[in-house]
């Protein structure tokens, strides 16, 4: 169960006050009430606000832990963009964010090294460094968001770094399966990483294509 937070509560109030509207199976919008205002969120997850004097604006999105996660303020609070828009698209997401379930990024790119201070459960790390991040167009693009468990997402992300799947979609879930059919790194492959790289992307864009998956793989 994840903690009790402010967040937490005001995600609580958001979810029970929203209406979600699709068009068929796809997303077309969400709506909740503030006491500052309502909140619209558009089929490509901008969040607009009408304050009470009806005065609309889209609200603006800004990246926090060193630039990583987008998020936006809503009557106040800050809250990541992703986890709203999961909450947008399923109405149990909530539920399964609350329960502990984390919202696993399935494209991830490599970045300049970071030093940063991370809050995480109950702990507090100081001075991680960090030097991957969420692919940011995709950052809280529901098409390559997935709710894991914690241990799932720590092996995702050993994983992507394993085999250089940077900027590569890859689901949590398919972790296991996948490193049966890629080629692991050798030191022999020193002088041809590029090849090696390339030749595992595909493998994984292929693996998805044979399932019928039908959305962009390789970025």
């Amino acid at each position: 169960m994840r903690r009790q937070s402010e967040t937490l509560k005001m995600l609580a109030v958001i979810d029970a006050g929203m209406h979600r509207e699709f068009d068929g199976d796809s997303f077309k919008s969400a709506s909740f009430e503030m006491y500052d205002g309502s909140y619209k969120v558009t089929s490509d997850f901008a969040v607009l606000k009408t304050d009470n004097a009806g005065n609309v604006q889209e609200l603006p999105v800004h990246y926090c832990k060193g630039g990583i996660y987008p998020e936006v303020s809503i009557s106040g609070m800050q809250i990541k963009l992703y986890v709203l828009a999961m909450i947008c698209i399923d109405n149990t997401a909530f539920e399964k964010y609350q329960s502990g379930l984390e919202i696993n990024h399935c494209v991830i790119s490599k970045t300049e090294p970071k030093l940063l201070n991370i809050g995480c459960d109950n702990a507090y790390y100081r001075g991680v460094v960090i030097d991957t991040a969420p692919l940011k167009k995709l950052s809280a693009d529901t098409n390559y968001l997935e709710f894991c468990t914690r241990s799932e997402n720590v092996k995702h992300g050993k994983f992507i770094k394993d085999f250089s799947l940077y900027d590569t979609y890859v689901s949590a879930h398919d972790v296991d399966e996948l490193r049966q059919l890629l080629i692991p790194y050798d030191p022999s492959l020193c002088d041809r990483q590029d090849d090696w790289i390339r030749w595992n992307r595909a493998k994984v864009e292929k693996f998805y294509r044979d399932r019928g998956e039908t959305k962009r793989i390789l970025f």
